[in-house]
């Protein structure tokens, strides 16, 4: 399900005059320990590994290059100047991936910071606090010092956030393994065009939603129900349910009929996803579904500890993640590399990361993750994704600018109750229509069998 979100891209139209530097700072003060503009640029360019910059000038152009930095409207950066602590965090914001007027979701809580609503830098500011990345009066100017604290703790993952993940994967690998697991995940989404660009006009102002029930028996046992629902300006909400079975290897669908509308099982071919690679695939996908963070964007990934609180009266950690992706074609190898590593599929997953490099602009990943003190396994989790796409892709103009997905994880639980049962009638339906022509393979056991004796 989260492979289907990568393809997902967050539009946010920037308000005139809403720029980092480009609005004086109320009360700014000056001191002989300010942080100026031009060295924080040095060390936010640094610290994001953006290069290794030492020039002032250079650090700052290359933050206006790449949108996180518009200086005043005459053009000058007055790099000599005070940074406040809402400048510096805006353009940490952004070099996360964030945009001005980014819609902030409901269960992060209550605003955390002093600017009115309506504040250039208030949806920003407001995001980073609670995240727990920044406190203190933001119009404050910054001290070196203070600078370098802030960048630190945002580009360093909390030790103990990270211990306290890593006890939660040993613990709950270990249930696993020894019980079933259900987890029930709500996904909403939101596609937007591109304003002035031809064509966009014809982008479906669309919102939907989707609720997943997952059940998983290891280690071959999974049982899926989706439930998809559109918003569809000038026509009633859509609704689709849908509901998966692999078990043993094999694959068993419901979904609409072609021809009917109505729901109806279908099967794979039995030995067709162990051929082409996708069963261990589907195993460790579903296998990793209680993970606040997929495997591919670990090593983009930050965490910070935001403290301990009360969750239907147990007690749970409240851990934040967030992190950007620029590197897609590094980040579309390591996630296709779980297929295999054929020649053939090399060759497709290199076409495929040459194409996300030059179509996608970057992927954001943020959230937080509550984890029973105790007992060391998930009790929630919440996140957002939010990718945009490049101007411009094969010459063309893009008239779609983005989308933004979020995701609530409802319902969690391991369980020895917990079991999974193919249907008679998925077990005896028919092949997937596009299918109808595919030839039954030989299990892999027959096979084996078929083989004995031979040289």
């Amino acid at each position: 399900m989260r492979k289907a979100v990568f393809l997902l891209v967050l539009l946010l139209v920037l308000a005139t005059g809403s720029t980092a530097w480009g609005v004086v700072s109320e009360r700014e003060e000056v001191s002989d320990s300010i942080l100026t503009r031009g060295k924080f640029a040095v060390m936010l360019v640094q610290a994001a590994n953006m290069g290794a910059i030492q020039d002032e000038e250079a650090a700052a152009r290359l933050l206006v290059e790449k949108g996180i930095l518009r200086g005043y409207p005459d053009g000058d950066l007055k790099l000599d100047r005070g940074i406040t602590r809402l400048e510096a965090t805006v353009l940490v914001g952004r070099t996360l991936g964030l945009k001005d007027g980014i819609e902030i979701p409901e269960w992060m809580g209550a605003p955390k910071n002093e600017l009115p609503q309506g504040h250039w830098g208030y949806d920003l500011y407001d995001w980073i606090s609670r995240l727990g990345l920044v406190e203190g009066d933001a119009y404050d100017v910054l001290t070196e010092a203070q600078g370098a604290e802030f960048l630190s703790k945002v580009f360093t993952s909390d030790a103990r956030a990270k211990d306290v993940l890593n006890k939660v994967k040993e613990k709950e690998r270990e249930l696993r393994e020894n019980s079933g697991v259900r987890t029930g995940v709500e996904c909403s989404m939101k596609m937007i065009a591109r304003p002035g660009v031809e064509g966009a006009e014809k982008i479906p102002q669309v919102e939907g939603k989707a609720y997943t029930v997952q059940e998983m028996v290891w280690p071959d046992r999974i049982h899926q129900t989706t439930t998809v629902s559109m918003n569809i300006p000038g026509e009633e909400q859509q609704e689709i349910t849908s509901e998966m079975y692999f078990v043993d290897g094999k694959m068993y669908q419901q979904m609409p009929d072609p021809d009917t509308g109505e729901l109806t099982w279908y099967r794979y071919p039995e030995d067709m996803l162990p051929n082409i690679g996708v069963t261990e695939l589907i195993i460790k996908q579903a296998a990793e579904q209680t993970q606040a963070v997929p495997p591919e964007l670990e090593e983009f990934i930050h965490y910070q500890m935001l403290g301990t609180k009360e969750i239907d009266g147990e007690e749970v950690y409240e851990i934040a993640f967030y992190g950007r992706v620029d590197d897609f074609e590094r980040f579309v190898k390591a996630a296709m590399s779980r297929f295999g590593s054929g020649e053939q599929l090399q060759q497709f997953v290199n076409q495929a990361a040459q194409i996300a490099g030059q179509m996608l602009d970057s992927m954001s990943y943020w959230g937080i993750q509550y984890v029973d003190v105790d007992e060391y396994v998930t009790r929630g989790m919440q996140s957002a994704f939010l990718i945009t796409y490049a101007e411009e892709f094969a010459g063309m103009s893009m008239p779609i600018e983005a989308m933004e997905m979020t995701m609530e994880m409802e319902e969690y639980e391991f369980s020895d109750e917990i079991k999974i049962e193919v249907p008679e009638e998925a077990l005896n339906a028919p092949l997937l229509p596009f299918l109808e022509g595919v030839e039954e393979q030989p299990s892999t056991e027959e096979v084996q069998e078929a083989q004995k004796g031979e040289w």
